[in-house]
């Protein structure tokens, strides 16, 4: 398959590599932080909350929290980033019946 990669992902890693406003097209809020940030357990939480919300956006957990909150999933990445013959491939793949 031919991906568009974002620089320095790749396979699987792709789809949380791109997490920039420019690839995704969701940004995180403060307000998507807090919301993430009362789910967590209390200690994780007090991390998180001392490191703040601008290193909390370079976690991979929150930033699949807040992509997923968008319902920007998987699949809508791949289909964004691979040609339609390439999609096709790779949904056969990852969907056996």
């Amino acid at each position: 398959m031919s991906a568009r990669r974002t620089p320095g992902c790749s396979g699987l890693e792709m789809w949380p590599c791109a997490t920039t406003k420019r690839e995704t097209g969701f940004h995180p809020t403060e307000e998507d932080w807090r919301e993430w940030l009362a789910g967590l357990p209390p200690r994780i939480r007090d991390l998180m909350e001392a490191e703040g919300f601008e290193a909390a956006q370079r976690a991979l957990p929150f930033r699949r929290y807040y992509l997923e909150r968008r319902d920007a999933g998987l699949q809508e990445y791949m289909e964004r980033h691979l040609s339609p013959t390439d999609y096709a491939s790779w949904r056969e793949l990852s969907n056996p019946s």
